[in-house]
């Protein structure tokens, strides 16, 4: 079960991450009560009023965000983030806050991201938003770094904290859109060791002649931003190869997105 300590400060924004969603419900229920928990001491106390109604689905003050499924492709849409967005800065009925739990935050397609992460860049004071999601990756950076994350803690960690810090210097560098940044931080780490990319399908989308930096985000933004590939990605390990040539300019990139 989670709990908080009473010195640990909840935040208003959480992705919670698990494999399992089971787990990822189990682990969004004990975040909400503890959001709630009108306790002293450890929250969720499972006690009071508002930690009894949270754990018996009757909270007014719990919303549940669920993807569309009416289409051919379960889907996050812009249209139901907007909803979120009307009714967060109304206050809550019984408890100090409201709770919104976006339940598959993966789903959330580009424009329904853009729009959450206005709601994540000026927070209502009188609402908290939960994220469960198979994988952090599946969400936009802008969205995961507004975000506290929250791992099952029954599941192997899929990355080192030294893979971590490497993936966010890289990110960092990429984004400063600096060509001497990114060539520094490639050269300072030429001598990485290759790692090995599982087998599997995978959906590969070909940059050529492009500026390194525009030209791959141009195409993740397409990517997002395509139903019926997102419908079929497996959200595990998608990468991105870099072909042979000086001039970052004129790029030729390989961009590859796993499949199921």
């Amino acid at each position: 079960m989670l709990q908080f300590q009473p010195q640990e400060h909840l935040l208003h924004s959480y992705i919670v991450v698990s494999q399992s969603e089971q787990a990822r419900e189990r682990l969004a229920l004990d975040l909400t009560a503890a959001m709630l928990c009108r306790s002293d001491g450890v929250r969720p106390c499972r006690a009071c009023r508002d930690c009894r109604k949270v754990y018996d689905h009757v909270h007014p003050d719990v919303i549940y965000v669920e993807p569309d499924r009416s289409g051919k492709i379960p889907v996050i849409k812009v249209d139901q983030i907007r909803s979120v967005a009307a009714t967060a800065y109304i206050l809550p009925s019984e408890a100090e806050k409201k709770v919104y739990v976006l339940r598959q935050a993966e789903l959330m397609n580009l424009n329904a991201q853009n729009a959450f992460l206005k709601l994540l860049e000026e927070p209502p004071r009188s609402a908290a938003f939960i994220l469960a999601a198979a994988s952090p990756d599946s969400l936009l950076t802008t969205v995961r770094s507004r975000c506290a994350l929250l791992r099952d803690p029954t599941e192997q960690p899929l990355e080192s904290e030294e893979m971590r810090t490497l993936a966010d210097d890289y990110l960092h560098a990429v984004a400063s859109q600096d060509r001497m940044t990114i060539l520094r931080w490639c050269l300072a780490h030429e001598g990485m060791e290759a790692q090995t990319i599982a087998a599997g399908r995978y959906a590969k989308i070909a940059i050529r002649g492009g500026d390194c930096v525009t030209s791959v985000q141009k195409a993740w933004e397409e990517i997002w931003a395509d139903e019926e590939l997102g419908a079929q990605r497996a959200f595990t390990v998608d990468f991105e190869a870099y072909l042979p040539g000086e001039d970052m300019s004129c790029a030729d990139i390989d961009v590859y997105v796993a499949l199921r």
